[in-house]
């Protein structure tokens, strides 16, 4: 079974009441157990039996919880999006430049390396048409890759600088870019994890920044 499942929604540090701590406990049991189930055998081919087994409740407690099963993934999905997002933003804290796209991308290696489940649900589902969240996938994905935007933006303003001026690329190819760099980084961390345990994430994080350093200032 896939291992490091992620909890999406924190608990409260103080519910407010025996009943609502119940919940809440359900409810992480829930997303813990269906995060590894939708990572290892993906949407179509996880039922909420499966997941309710997983979970140790009843599929009655999964429906008090959530409409139906694209509900569930969906929150899943986002969570997943807009936790990965955060750690990108916390990683460039104090930092511009190189050394933010340095910092973020190492954040994003540990990160998937540590919680390999949500990022395969992302990887998985992310470009797939047909699914009753589609609508939702365009904002999750300006979500998840507008820190690494912006960072990788700033590189390359850096590097204009130090060659003394130039045309800085539009706004879309740094789009691309970004989502092209985003993938490799969680690839390459899930491919190290399944077939090179032997090396190490630092060694995944200097592979990429060297296939990348034409960005680099100087």
């Amino acid at each position: 079974m896939t291992p490091g499942a992620d909890r999406f929604a924190p608990l409260p540090a103080s519910p407010t009441d025996g009943r609502t701590a119940r919940r809440l406990v359900s409810r992480e049991r829930i997303e813990n157990a269906a995060t590894m189930l939708f990572a290892e055998r993906g949407y179509t081919d996880t039922s909420l039996d499966q997941i309710a087994a997983l979970a140790g409740v009843s599929k009655g407690t999964i429906f008090y919880n959530y409409a139906n099963k694209a509900q569930l993934f969906e929150q899943l999905f986002v969570g997943a999006v807009t936790s990965l997002a955060g750690e990108i933003r916390d990683a460039r804290d104090g930092l511009t430049g190189w050394a933010a796209f340095d910092r973020a991308t190492q954040r994003v290696i540990e990160r998937v390396d540590e919680y390999p489940a949500p990022a395969l649900i992302v990887i998985n589902e992310l470009f797939r048409s047909g699914r009753p969240w589609e609508a939702m996938l365009v904002r999750a994905r300006d979500i998840l890759i507008e820190p690494l935007v912006e960072i990788m933006e700033e590189v390359s303003a850096e590097r204009i600088a130090a060659q003394g001026g130039g045309p800085l690329m539009p706004h879309d190819h740094f789009t691309n870019l970004a989502m092209s760099v985003l993938g490799a980084l969680v690839v390459s961390t899930l491919d190290r994890s399944a077939f090179s345990p032997e090396r190490s994430i630092s060694d995944i994080h200097h592979v990429l920044i060297t296939s990348v350093s034409g960005l680099r200032n100087g």
